[in-house]
């Protein structure tokens, strides 16, 4: 009965951070993208200046690169498993350990060889 109760914890724990994190995520792609989308489209059907589509235009321009960077930082900050992954990346390429406690993925360790023979394939 204690394991019960405290997996239904542990998943409240994970539904939480899963929440926060759509929200978080949700919240910029609503300044980013919807707003200006309405913006652009009321000058289009309502008659406003143009000034507001090129306003509306920049953001959504600059805002999505913007959002993406949000949205890895939200992720990183937010999540353990994208911080191990991250930080093993990073040292992966400086060369240096990372001191993580994690073994390294079967998937970035593993070399297959594929023999293909030329039997058959003549360049003239």
């Amino acid at each position: 009965m204690k394991n019960q109760a405290h997996a239904q914890k542990q998943m409240s724990k994970v539904q939480t951070k899963i929440f926060i994190t759509v929200s978080m995520a949700l919240l910029f792609y609503s300044f980013f993208y919807v707003i200006p989308t309405m913006m652009q489209m009321s000058t289009y059907y309502l008659g406003f200046t143009a000034n507001i589509a090129n306003i509306a235009t920049n953001i959504i321009f600059y805002g999505a690169e913007f959002n993406g960077v949000l949205n890895a930082l939200i992720y990183l900050s937010t999540h353990h498993e994208f911080k191990e992954c991250n930080r093993r990346f990073v040292y992966g390429i400086i060369g240096r350990n990372g001191g993580s406690k994690m073994e390294p993925s079967k998937a970035f360790t593993t070399v297959k060889t594929i023999k293909t023979s030329n039997q058959g394939c003549r360049v003239s």
